[in-house]
């Protein structure tokens, strides 16, 4: 495809390279903010791991992948356990 495109339009695209920088930057920030963030992450993990790039950027990809899950799990354990108490309030609050 980045061939095709170099050939017909004259534009050069390294994907790969667009890539390493969007997980250096996720890197960076030290945390995974929302799902994009988290395909990236997940992908350029797997292809770490079968290519054996470097295992620091593997053991910090991880550890974000980690956080991230822990903060998501947290924040739905969270909202399911306030909509389980507004419905209790709600069922145990006396009629007026």
């Amino acid at each position: 495809m980045a061939a095709t495109l170099k050939k017909r339009q004259g534009y050069d695209i390294d994907i790969s390279e667009s890539w390493r920088s969007r997980i250096d930057t996720i890197i960076a920030q030290k945390q995974i903010k929302n799902e994009k963030e988290l395909r990236d992450v997940s992908i350029m993990l797997d292809v770490y791991q079968q290519t054996s790039v470097d295992q620091k950027k593997i053991d910090i990809l991880n550890s974000i992948l980690i956080d991230y899950a822990n903060r998501t799990s947290d924040q739905t354990s969270f909202r399911k356990n306030q909509c389980f108490s507004n419905q209790f309030s709600e069922a145990s609050s006396p009629e007026p």
